[in-house]
């Protein structure tokens, strides 16, 4: 399995009908860098950039202002 050599977030809603939290907790083993996981409380939906759109690109800016990511 290959792993991404940089650091990566990852975003789940406690509503996601198609991911469980344990795995999007452990999409960790597969980044090589800082893996920052995020779990959003009362989203719904699998996709939370549309449901959630200002929470999810405050995480994303935030996440590149600290993350080593160039």
């Amino acid at each position: 399995m290959h792993t991404l050599a940089r650091s990566d977030s990852g975003m789940w809603g406690e509503g996601d009908p198609a991911l469980t939290e344990a795995q999007m907790r452990d999409s960790a083993r597969y980044v090589g860098g800082s893996f920052r996981y995020e779990r959003i409380e009362g989203a719904a939906g699998h996709c939370l950039q549309l449901t959630e759109p200002d929470r999810i690109n405050a995480l994303l800016i935030g996440f590149g202002r600290v993350s080593d990511v160039p």
